[in-house]
């Protein structure tokens, strides 16, 4: 009698194995499939990403034209560095810069002159086309055509590198949605 006991014990304990095997087996599928749909989602937002970058090259103007619009913001960026160190820069910069540094103190204003001199209207086209960005998403995307580091962004808006990372993912999350 009490070896029937003990093999029922026994049958108990391996039928609870075998469910427990189960149930981890289920849920090791379970994750598996997520982790597959979220792979799969993952291509497609590279793949929608990818296709609005090409949209917004397709705006761009050539490499040369790319490249002054990069050297004048760099000019730009420059001379108000100067500035706050009070050097001369009509000494120091071309006319161009010194126009647009005294006629401006704001350097994301005296930015979009110089990119609407390449770009027209490019700053109302990102905010038009993009209705979803904030104003500082739409600045960075405007500034994130030249060829500006985060650094110089940042620089330009007032803001941290942290803060033009951030706004950056922002910006690639709300376009692909």
């Amino acid at each position: 009698m009490i070896l029937i006991t003990d093999n029922k014990i026994i049958n108990s304990q391996i039928v609870l194995v075998i469910f427990a095997t189960m149930m981890v087996a289920t849920i090791l599928v379970k994750l598996l499939i997520k982790l597959w749909r979220l792979m799969r989602e993952n291509r497609e937002v590279k793949l929608k990403l990818n296709k609005t970058k090409e949209e917004l090259q397709n705006m761009v103007k050539p490499e040369v034209v790319r490249k002054e619009l990069s050297r004048q913001l760099h000019l730009i960026i420059m001379a108000n560095r100067i500035r706050e160190h009070a050097e001369d820069i009509k000494k120091e910069w071309s006319s161009l810069v010194y126009k647009i540094n005294n006629e401006k103190s704001n350097m994301f204003e005296a930015s979009v002159i110089a990119i609407e001199r390449v770009y027209p209207d490019m700053y109302a086209i990102i905010r038009h086309k993009y209705s979803d960005l904030n104003d500082t998403e739409s600045k960075v995307l405007l500034l994130s055509c030249s060829d500006l580091t985060n650094t110089e962004i940042g620089y330009i808006l007032g803001l941290s590198v942290h803060s033009v990372n951030k706004s950056r993912s922002e910006i690639r999350r709300k376009i692909v949605v």
